[in-house]
């Protein structure tokens, strides 16, 4: 009676241990809950090698930056959000000077070549470079070559505010504050807004934009039958806007986070993300591409300065 008791409860321990066992052999889907300005939500698609890599399900919030910024402010640690990528580094800097970010540094984990344009500093991982170009039409003579040349001829001012500060900021990096204030304002009088133009004026006048804006709206009249060339190719560099991935203060999901951050900076995987968003990754070069020397993070307190001479001219 005692034995068939005991082989009674072994039986039932082998089975429980069975089931706990076979459990264990699938683990729980993690999640990662991506907020962006420029992403869908579907295109969680673009994320599915991560995902099937990491068995992690990727969410995508689709707000603007401001929505994004008074969301995270807002809720704090029950903002739910555990990654941002948003376009333009401007809107970076101002999520970082609040402390929305979660601080980082991953340079003891990965080779330098990776994270050349991450900071530590500014808690950001970067992955992709858009580069400020100017596009202009097939058949006819273009007068802009460089940056220097948007204070002397008009264009069509096709970037955002936030871009106007990207491309600004090396200029106050490299000149005089007086000096690149008379250069920023020449720049804001030649400038002339894409808004309400008829389509002889798209056709007709040069274009100060975005790698990504003009390889993803080549059909629409603000850049059909145009080309495009990198500004000051020959001299210091075509400035960019960097592209870039920041985990979430107190992120609910940083394992995940970080493992995503891992796998896009691996050469191949970032290769295809810059791919799909038509932006230049930072591990592949680009023989018509001479970037602007000068760091990212070096550049971010002149966006500060930028700011400041751009509300007197009354820009935004």
């Amino acid at each position: 009676m005692v034995r068939s008791i005991a082989y009674l409860f072994l039986m039932s321990w082998l089975i429980v241990g069975a089931c706990t066992i076979e459990n264990a052999k699938v683990p729980r889907e993690k999640e990662l809950v991506i907020a962006s300005d420029y992403l869908e939500e579907s295109d969680t698609t673009v994320f599915e090698g991560f995902s099937k890599k990491f068995n992690v399900s990727v969410h995508i919030i689709s707000m603007d930056a401001t929505q994004i910024q008074h969301h995270l402010t807002n809720q704090g640690m029950n903002a739910g959000i555990d990654l941002v990528m948003i376009k333009s580094m401007h809107d970076v800097h101002q999520f970082q000077r609040k402390k929305l970010f979660q601080p980082i540094n991953f340079e003891d984990e990965f080779e330098p070549e990776l994270t050349k344009y991450s900071s530590w500093k500014y808690d950001y991982v970067g992955y992709g470079l858009d580069p400020y170009i100017i596009v202009y039409p097939r058949e006819k003579t273009n007068s802009i070559k460089t940056y220097n040349d948007l204070t002397r001829f008009d264009y069509l001012n096709a970037v955002s505010y936030g871009d106007q500060v990207g491309i600004l900021a090396p200029v106050l990096h490299k000149m005089k504050k007086v000096n690149a204030n008379n250069w920023i304002k020449k720049y804001v009088d030649h400038g002339v807004s894409i808004n309400n133009q008829s389509d002889s004026v798209y056709a007709s006048m040069p274009v100060i934009t975005t790698l990504s804006s003009f390889q993803n709206g080549r059909d629409i009249p603000l850049y059909k039958n145009k080309e495009f060339l990198m500004p000051n190719k020959r001299s210091s560099g075509t400035f960019y806007n960097l592209r870039t991935m920041c985990i979430v203060y107190q992120a609910p999901n940083f394992s995940s986070a970080k493992d995503f951050v891992t796998y896009y900076l691996q050469r191949e995987n970032n290769i295809r993300l810059n791919k799909e968003f038509s932006t230049l990754s930072i591990l592949n070069s680009d023989e018509n591409f001479r970037k602007y020397t000068t760091a990212t993070e070096d550049l971010l307190p002149y966006f500060i300065m930028v700011d400041r001479v751009l509300k007197k001219l009354d820009i935004d």
